[in-house]
């Protein structure tokens, strides 16, 4: 029967990933590409969607930088517009929400997702490029890429069942548990998995993790490496393993993995500055300029302001996303440059002096993956942007981590995904336009995550005060 179960449960994840990049990959960008064909404004073949994807507003990006090397000249163009559109063809416009926002010259074919620049690192133009070499056709294209997401998905579920099989069966999750939540954090979120490219950097996350506990150290440092090229977050795996090492007396195995990651990072530094032609810093700049985004933790204090005590407030686009403005701005921009370092130091000082005890049957993996989970759910707490793609990162670690009332745990887990899905797409002008229905559901997301944060990382402080009265 249990065969049965999860055969079945199986089944689902692969019939619910077809429905989504069969049927509604992508939504925004099929319906934009629709209407454009129609007026004959934007051709079939997948070369001119990436010139339009890869450009910025005034120049090339490094990503169509990158495209153009690798690709040749049959990628690159003499006219700047390649659909048909001036070079400067964004302007400032009125949504269907009255808010700022950009679009091109032609109203029937907006920029999707930026108004700058691309907003992932350079590693992530990889499955784009790789769909590419596949089909020039568009629809094509797209399922391709939605196929790689399906790929990098159930591979992220494969590491996550490799690390579950060697813990220890007190702390573990049942399987028809795991998978059961994992489809419906699949249903809720689908739509994102497979029109984002958060699902790439999810599974580098989890094979560095997966190869540290498995004591494969620079297979795990590459990783890393590879991860914090794909999505910057991966990095903060790095003083986690290296106070590992250090507790543990493996100097040997800290200096090689050391050695081998700041070589690969200087090889691939040095050849994205190469290809990109002075573009090599524009994921950091398009972050580093970018406001207090409207969903993110910090964005509650102008919401509820406005809401309560009728304080000013704006909400405009720019640098890919909906950002608030409110007299509490500029402080909020302060605390998320100094929140995550104080928060992230109090993580790895709480996991040192875990790791620190020596005695018993210490179960130093399981601290670790659990310490790797809590330090995602940080950085998305803490970062100025909190996009719904975000949550992708936190699969599959949380099906592996140690917490008390499980089951508990993982209900308002995955009904933060349900509250994410109503509030985007469902009552994002809600949101936008700050009113209450819109607020209080992103209150609500916020908060579930922020408890969750508390619950989880208070366990692990409560269980080694445990095992320190229970040891001496």
């Amino acid at each position: 029967m249990k065969k049965v179960v999860l055969f079945l449960l199986i089944l689902l994840h692969v019939l619910l990933f077809n429905y989504f990049f069969v049927n509604r990959y992508p939504p925004q960008e099929a319906a934009i590409q629709r209407a454009a064909w129609n007026e004959n404004n934007f051709s079939g073949n997948v070369d001119d969607y990436l010139k339009l994807y890869f450009s910025s507003r005034s120049d090339e990006t490094y990503y169509y930088q990158w495209a153009t090397f690798i690709l040749g000249k049959e990628f690159s163009f003499d006219d700047p517009s390649p659909a048909g559109l001036d070079k400067d063809h964004a302007k400032a416009g009125e949504n269907e929400y009255g808010l700022t926002n950009y679009f091109h010259e032609s109203p029937k074919l907006r920029r999707p997702y930026r108004d700058i620049s691309f907003g992932y690192p350079p590693l992530m133009i990889v499955p784009i490029l790789t769909s590419r070499f596949l089909s020039h056709n568009y629809l094509e294209f797209i399922r391709y890429l939605a196929l790689f997401a399906t790929l990098a998905y159930f591979g992220s579920l494969w590491i996550m069942y490799r690390i579950w099989k060697e813990q220890p069966q007190e702390t573990k999750f049942s399987w028809n548990t795991i998978l059961a939540t994992s489809l419906l954090s699949l249903f809720f979120l689908g739509q994102i998995y497979v029109t984002h490219l958060d699902v790439y950097p999810s599974l580098l996350y989890a094979l560095a993790v997966y190869y540290f506990i498995k004591e494969r150290y620079i297979f795990s440092g590459v990783w890393i490496v590879l991860g914090t090229f794909a999505k910057a977050y991966s990095l903060i795996l790095a003083p986690l393993f290296m106070i590992t090492l250090l507790q543990n007396k493996k100097y040997r195995e800290l200096v090689l993995t050391s050695i081998v990651s700041i070589v690969l990072i200087i090889l691939l530094n040095w050849m994205l500055a190469w290809w990109t032609e002075g573009h090599y810093f524009d994921t950091l700049k398009l972050h580093w300029d970018r406001g207090i985004q409207a969903e993110s933790l910090y964005s509650l204090v102008p919401y509820l302001a406005h809401l309560i005590f009728k304080s000013p407030i704006n909400i405009y686009f720019s640098h890919g996303s909906y950002n608030i403005d409110a007299a509490s701005v500029p402080f909020l921009l302060k605390m998320s440059k100094m929140t995550p370092i104080i928060v992230f130091s109090s993580l790895y000082f709480l996991f040192w002096r875990f790791i620190r005890i020596k005695k018993g049957d210490l179960n130093q993996k399981q601290i670790l993956v659990s310490t790797s989970f809590f330090l995602i759910c940080a950085f998305i707490l803490t970062f100025k942007v909190f996009s719904p793609a975000f949550l992708i990162w936190l699969t599959p670690l949380v099906f592996i981590i140690d917490v008390s009332y499980k089951k508990y745990f993982m209900f308002f887990f995955i009904f933060m995904f349900f509250i994410t899905q109503c509030i985007f797409p469902n009552a994002s002008r809600s949101l936008l336009q700050a009113q209450p229905l819109g607020v209080i559901l992103l209150c609500i997301r916020n908060f579930l995550l922020l408890g969750l944060f508390i619950w989880g990382t208070s366990q692990l402080y409560l269980k080694k005060k445990e095992y320190e009265l229970n040891h001496g």
